[in-house]
C-alpha cells in the first residue's frame, strides 16, 4: 500500500498544475454557461423561439445537443453538456498517455517495473489519479450550476455524466498507449477518437425525431455509439435517469481490463503496433532549422487548416440552411427576426461573426501547438543535439567543450 500511495503522490505532484487547469477551466466553463444562459435567455418564450430554430436547423443540434425542451436546467443542459464531456474526455486521454506510454518511451517505466512496484502499480496508481480527477471536475461543474440557480438533482447528474465519459477515456487513453509506439501516435489516436464521439453524437442529434411541441428531440441511433451521447440520454433537468451511465463507466472498466491483458504479456516499450522503420540519413531538403520545424510540425499544420476549411464550408452551407429555413417556416422567421431585431445584424453576419471567432481559435491553437513542441524538442534534448550538429558542421573543433559549442550555436543563443 506503501508503494501505491507513493506512485499516487508522484502523479499528483507532476499533473498538480494541468490537473488544475484542467478541473478548474471546466468548472469555470460550466459557471459562465449557467450565468451566461440565465442573463441572455431567462425569458422561456425567448429560450422556446430558440430551441425551434435549433430544431429546423441539424447544423446547430451538431454543435449543441439534444433539445429537451425550454427552462433553465434543460436549456442550459443543452448549450453547454457536449462541451463539458469533450473537456473531461480530452483531459483524461492526455492524463493517461503521459503516465503510460510516455513514462515507457521516456525508459522511467522500465525502471519502476524493476523495483517492487512492478508493472500493474503503476497502471493502479494512473486510474485513481483519473477517476479522483474526474469526480473533481464532475463536483465543480455541479457546484457551478448549483450556484447558478439551477436544480440541484439536474446540477449533479450533468456533473456526473461529464465525469463517467471522462472516465471511459481514461481506459480508451491507457488502450490506445497499448497499441501506439510512441505518446505522440497514441495522444493522437485517443483525442481523435474524442472528437469522433462528439461528432457522432452530433450527427445523432441532427438526424433525430422531433418532438410533438418542436422544442424537443429524440436522438437517432448514432448518439447511442458515442460515449459523449450516453451521457446526453441522462435527461439532466427533465427526465433524470441514472441508468445511462453504466454505459461510459462499463467501456471504461472494458478498455481498462484490456489493458491490464496486453500489458501483462507484452515486453516493456513494446506496443502491439510497431512503428515504422526510419532512414538513416535526412533527406537533403530536412539538412536545416527551418526544413526539420517544418517536417515536425506538417502533420498539425495540415490538421489544423482542415478544420479551418471545414469551418468555412459549415458556414456556408449553415448559412443557406439557415435562409431556406426562414423562407418556409413562418414561426422560425418571426423567431429570427426578433434575435436579429436586437442584434441589429442580419442573418449572415451574425453566423460570419460566430464562426470567425471558430476560426480565430483554430488559428491561435495552431501557433500554440507548434509552440509547445519546439519547446517539448529543447526539452527532450533533441533540440540540444540539432544545435550541437549545427555548431560542429560550421567548423567547430570536436575537443570543444558542449557549453562553448551552445555558445558559438546561432540556434542555441
Amino acid at each position: 500500500m506503501g508503494t501505491f500511495l507513493t506512485l499516487y503522490r508522484q502523479r499528483l505532484r507532476r499533473d498538480r498544475w494541468q490537473l488544475a487547469g484542467w478541473v478548474i477551466g471546466t468548472g469555470a466553463m460550466a459557471a459562465f454557461a449557467a450565468a451566461a444562459v440565465a442573463k441572455t435567455y431567462g425569458d422561456v418564450a425567448e429560450q422556446s423561439s430558440i430551441l425551434k430554430v435549433a430544431l429546423a436547423t441539424p447544423e446547430i443540434l451538431i454543435f449543441r445537443g439534444l433539445a429537451r425542451g425550454p427552462g433553465l436546467g434543460p436549456f442550459t443542459f443543452f448549450e453547454i453538456y457536449t462541451f463539458l464531456a469533450m473537456l473531461t474526455g480530452w483531459m483524461s486521454t492526455f492524463m493517461a498517455v503521459r503516465h503510460s506510454r510516455a513514462e515507457e518511451e521516456a525508459g522511467r517505466s522500465e525502471l519502476v517495473s524493476a523495483t517492487p512496484a512492478g508493472r500493474m502499480l503503476p497502471l493502479a496508481a494512473t486510474l485513481l489519479h483519473g477517476v479522483i480527477a474526474n469526480v473533481l471536475a464532475a463536483a465543480l461543474i455541479a457546484l457551478a450550476f448549483i450556484a447558478g440557480n439551477l436544480d440541484p438533482a439536474g446540477s449533479v447528474l450533468t456533473g456526473a455524466a461529464a465525469g463517467a465519459v471522462g472516465v471511459a477515456f481514461l481506459g480508451i487513453g491507457l488502450l490506445a498507449g497499448e497499441f501506439m509506439s510512441t505518446s505522440r501516435g497514441a495522444n493522437a489516436v485517443s483525442a481523435s477518437l474524442v472528437l469522433v464521439a462528439y461528432l457522432l453524437r452530433g450527427f445523432g442529434d441532427a438526424a433525430g425525431t422531433p418532438g410533438a411541441d418542436g422544442m424537443s428531440m429524440t436522438a437517432a441511433w448514432p448518439s447511442w455509439i458515442s460515449p459523449i451521447g450516453w451521457g446526453q440520454q441522462t435527461f439532466a433537468f427533465t427526465g433524470d435517469r441514472w441508468w445511462p451511465l453504466v454505459l461510459p463507466l462499463a467501456l471504461g472498466a472494458v478498455c481498462i481490463v484490456a489493458t491490464a491483458l496486453v500489458m501483462d504479456r507484452r515486453d516493456v516499450g513494446a506496443s502491439l503496433l510497431a512503428g515504422r522503420s526510419g532512414r538513416a540519413d535526412a533527406r537533403g531538403a530536412l539538412r536545416g532549422s527551418f526544413a526539420l520545424a517544418a517536417r515536425l510540425q506538417m502533420g498539425s499544420i495540415i490538421g489544423w487548416c482542415t478544420g479551418g476549411l471545414m469551418t468555412g464550408l459549415l458556414t456556408g452551407g449553415l448559412g443557406s440552411a439557415v435562409a431556406s429555413i426562414t423562407s418556409a417556416n413562418a414561426d422560425t422567421t418571426a423567431a429570427l427576426r426578433k434575435m436579429l431585431a436586437a442584434e441589429g445584424a442580419s442573418t449572415s453576419q451574425l453566423l460570419v461573426s460566430v464562426f470567425f471567432l471558430l476560426a480565430g481559435v483554430l488559428a491561435a491553437a495552431c501557433a500554440l501547438q507548434s509552440v509547445v513542441r519546439a519547446r517539448q524538442e529543447e526539452a527532450s534534448g533533441t533540440g540540444a543535439g540539432s544545435c550541437r550538429s549545427r555548431s560542429g558542421a560550421s567548423g567547430g573543433s570536436p575537443t570543444t567543450s558542449p557549453s562553448a559549442r551552445s555558445r558559438s550555436s546561432p540556434c542555441c543563443s
